[in-house]
């Protein structure tokens, strides 16, 4: 067996190698695909948290969608994306 592979046979090989993998071992693509959906998610929503509250039509005037912006906000405002936060209590008062 020759030790010197070429660099069109190696590619060949792996590319057979991936396939195989891929065809046999579905479950191990799809936990890595899972495993780096959910970073990306998690990553997405701590930045989300630290980053501060926007406007509905904001967001969707960013997006490209003026046109549609214009119209939804002449008819109504638009409300913020997340829920503002609860008020607080206020302290009883004693006499």
């Amino acid at each position: 067996m020759n030790a010197a592979i070429d660099h069109k046979e190696l590619k060949k090989l792996l590319k057979t190698a991936v396939a195989e993998v891929m065809e046999e071992r579905r479950d191990l693509i799809a936990d890595a695909v899972e495993e780096a959906m959910e970073g990306f998610a998690l990553s997405a929503m701590k930045e989300g948290e630290a980053t501060p509250m926007v406007d509905r039509a904001e967001v969707i005037r960013a997006l490209g969608k003026k046109r549609e912006v214009d119209e939804l906000t002449d008819s109504f405002s638009c409300p913020p994306l997340r829920a503002a936060p609860a008020p607080t209590r206020p302290e009883s008062r004693r006499s």
